[in-house]
């Protein structure tokens, strides 16, 4: 469900979510944690339904390029934070194993992934992912069928 259907009280809306949770098909499909006090979050994305609600993104993002003021003495300070950043990333994880900032568990692209950005870590399986989509189209395909065009 989009977000825009989740935040449509009336009409059609109700009718949508009313149809989903009652045919089973109403699903989390992010949940966000914040922690105010050191401005880091979390958001952890799931599959659908159809892969039974399995994680499959997980962003970290911290303030790292966050620190109030454009002086001299403010940029040393955001530098500092990128720096103790990246250094506590390589400290828990290691040198990268692709790039510059990718760690990956193999070569195939489907497999998990956790990638680095200033003050963020990006773990992906697109694998996962990709199952779950090719999943709810087959099953579109079988429980909506269209009529074939005639043109």
């Amino acid at each position: 469900m989009s977000v825009w259907w989740h935040s449509n009280t009336g009409g059609i809306g109700k009718c949508i979510h009313s149809l989903a949770r009652n045919r089973g098909l109403l699903y989390a499909s992010e949940l966000h944690l914040v922690r105010e006090n050191t401005g880091e979050t979390i958001v952890v994305y799931f599959t659908s339904n159809a892969t039974d609600n399995r994680v499959y993104r997980v962003v970290y993002n911290n303030d790292v390029n966050e620190v109030e003021g454009a002086a001299e003495k403010f940029e040393k300070q955001r530098e500092n934070k990128i720096l103790v950043f990246w250094q506590n990333v390589l400290d828990k994880y290691g040198a990268p194993n692709s790039g510059n900032d990718h760690w990956i568990s193999s070569t195939n692209s489907y497999d998990p992934m956790l990638i680095a950005y200033y003050g963020a870590l990006d773990l992906i399986d697109n694998g996962r992912n990709a199952s779950d989509l090719v999943k709810n189209i087959q099953s579109a395909r079988e429980n909506f069928r269209a009529k074939p065009y005639a043109f």
